[in-house]
């Protein structure tokens, strides 16, 4: 069964660095999102408005079980040294190519997924290599996603699989070149302040 998400719209405190795709990216995800909606019984699925849609790339402050905002003098205390890791991690790292997204629908949610990209999961280790020695909630994303949508019922989740299984998906090679640490004020994602903001390393033609 998939499983409501009672969290949407509730205040929070979460500290997330972020890739937001570019505006031909975002409309194209706007474009599988209508498709999906189309194909899914109305009113089954909570659709993440444009504007919130992003790959996270490291949560620094993980607030999904308690609000986060016991987390919040820590990372106050800490936020300088972790800004300057990551500008030192950052601009050493590629900009980042993400491509071949598949449809797929999970308990909680039903995310784009990329295939792997090594130079994410290296730019994510150099982050964890600082991140750990703050005592901060973190988490560390497993894979390469973004979500497009939440559930607004709890409906069988085989045939939410089997509906969005046959989606067609059209989406150019995501270029990341930029990064964005923010602040999450209302989940998911739905009010967001920046932080600091990261440039990757742009790749020299030859």
């Amino acid at each position: 069964m998939t499983r409501l998400d009672r969290d949407v719209g509730r205040p929070t405190f979460a500290i997330n660095l972020i890739a937001r795709p570019p505006a031909s990216v975002r409309n194209q995800l706007s474009a599988i999102q209508d498709a999906i909606s189309v194909a899914v019984s109305d009113g089954v699925l909570y659709r993440c408005p444009p504007a919130s849609l992003h790959l996270s790339v490291f949560q620094f402050v993980w607030s999904r079980s308690n609000g986060g905002l016991a987390q919040e003098p820590i990372w106050n205390g800490c936020k300088d040294r972790i800004i300057e890791g990551l500008e030192t991690v950052i601009s050493s790292t590629d900009a980042l190519i993400l491509g071949r997204p598949s449809i797929e629908a999970g308990e909680s949610a039903v995310i784009l997924k990329f295939d792997p990209s090594p130079a994410l999961e290296a730019l994510r280790d150099g982050i964890s290599s600082r991140a750990g020695l703050h005592h901060l909630s973190t988490n560390r994303p497993a894979i390469q996603h973004v979500s497009i949508f939440r559930y607004n019922q709890e409906v069988p989740l085989e045939a939410v699989r089997g509906l969005c299984g046959n989606v067609a998906i059209a989406l150019t090679p995501w270029a990341i070149e930029e990064l964005a640490l923010v602040r999450e004020n209302v989940y998911p994602s739905l009010d967001l302040e920046l932080i600091h903001s990261f440039r990757l390393r742009q790749r020299t033609s030859r």
